[in-house]
């Protein structure tokens, strides 16, 4: 894994990509730009018009870049997969096929109650709070078979949005929450496929055609670090700015164990401590907090 590239590049608009000298080459319209590949994290096309060599391709599998392609309305549609990421992965892939249904569970209520806490410092920050989401989370369970996760998110959407707001509509609020989280998805899948563990494993989330079930995991309590940008933007078109805010998402700062670290790195620090206490839980991972 390379824990020195920081970058998230988006190409927005009809190029040639290609690769030299170690770096990404972009032509567009004439002009020629480069950027090192070691500093790149993160590659997003939303042009869909875009050629690219078979060389960068490789290359930027090297590197463990995410290319992250996005289909006509800009929203993240898939991303290139490294096979190689980890020469430890059948190793890790060994050891989450025996994680215990008991240990997945007790994570599972870690995870859950991590997630309401981060909701619940959000409205604070906000000055929108809001008391039964203290009280959902001293009540979750191990495998919260109660679904305290489901109700605390039901009452905390309608704080930051309104009581009519509902996740399945097709609004500009839910296009750039989706968005949001798609990037901060993609952020967990380089972590944990830099640790050599396979992303399609859950902890939970077991979906047969999910091939990201472990990183629909992990990301929850990081969750309201994407619902924090969408809610102060207000009812603002989600347009191409919009897109950028949430595409520097990674690069912002955050606490991680009273830490100050970009939220890149706290997602990294978080899945390795998460995934490395999945065989005896003897420790948590570490609380992250807003900067």
């Amino acid at each position: 894994m390379n824990e020195s590239a920081w970058r998230t590049v988006v190409i927005d608009a009809d190029s040639r990509l290609s690769f030299n000298a170690n770096c990404l080459v972009i032509e567009r319209d004439g002009d020629t730009a480069e950027i090192p590949l070691p500093q790149i994290r993160v590659l997003m096309l939303t042009s869909r018009r875009i050629v690219l060599t078979g060389v960068l391709l490789n290359e930027l599998l090297r590197n463990e870049v995410r290319l992250i392609i996005c289909d006509e309305k800009q929203t993240p549609a898939g991303e290139l997969i490294n096979y190689r990421a980890n020469v430890q992965t059948a190793g890790r892939i060994a050891e989450q096929i025996s994680w215990s249904q008991e240990h997945k569970e007790q994570m599972w209520q870690y995870i859950v109650v991590a997630k309401i806490a981060m909701q619940s410092q959000l409205l604070e920050r906000l000055q929108l709070p809001e008391e039964r989401l203290v009280k959902y989370a001293s009540a979750v369970r191990p495998g919260d078979p109660d679904n305290r996760e489901g109700q605390a998110s039901r009452i905390y959407f309608h704080r930051l949005f309104g009581k009519k707001f509902t996740r399945d509509k097709e609004i500009p609020i839910n296009s750039a929450l989706n968005y949001g989280y798609a990037i901060l998805r993609s952020t967990f899948d380089r972590a944990i496929a830099g640790y050599g563990f396979h992303s399609a494993i859950g902890i939970k989330h077991c979906n047969a055609f999910n091939h990201f079930n472990l990183s629909c995991d992990l990301m929850e309590p990081f969750r309201p670090f994407v619902d924090e940008v969408v809610y102060l933007q207000g009812k603002r078109p989600f347009d191409r700015e919009f897109k950028r805010l949430l595409i520097a998402l990674p690069e912002t700062r955050i606490k991680f164990k009273k830490r100050s670290v970009t939220l890149a790195m706290g997602v990294e620090l978080f899945a390795r401590s998460t995934l490395r206490n999945m065989k005896d839980l003897k420790h948590f991972p570490g609380r992250m907090d807003f900067a």
